[in-house]
């Protein structure tokens, strides 16, 4: 069943409008909240949405990545390992480093997502 609406085709389409729609945001967000802090749940709502579709975006990339590895199609080798550890571990030390987890939390929303 989601093999079907997972074929390449949708995904790049998806991948397509993903990327175009943040790429358009901000103006959007200025257009429907304007420059003001979060007041409301429709503000809130406007702005974690594109959080919450890289989210979407992610997990449907590492359940595509997980089927293909299944299928013995994709193999990780050490390096992928060795850079994704690399990544994680300095994500993990600079939320250490910070020592100031909502700061953290908001230039990880800035840098990564």
């Amino acid at each position: 069943m989601i093999d079907r609406f997972f074929t390449p085709r949708r995904l790049g389409a998806f991948f397509s409008g993903t990327f175009l729609f943040l790429w358009l945001f901000p103006s959007l967000r200025l257009l429907l909240v304007g420059t003001h802090e979060m007041r409301s749940l429709f503000d809130i709502a406007v702005t974690v949405f594109p959080d919450m579709l890289v989210v979407l975006l992610l997990a449907v990339t590492l359940f595509q990545l997980r089927k293909r590895i299944a299928e013995k199609k994709v193999t990780l080798t050490r390096l992928d390992l060795v850079f994704g550890a690399f990544v994680l571990a300095n994500v993990v030390y600079g939320f250490v480093l910070a020592m100031m987890p909502k700061y953290s939390l908001m230039s990880f929303r800035i840098t990564y997502l």
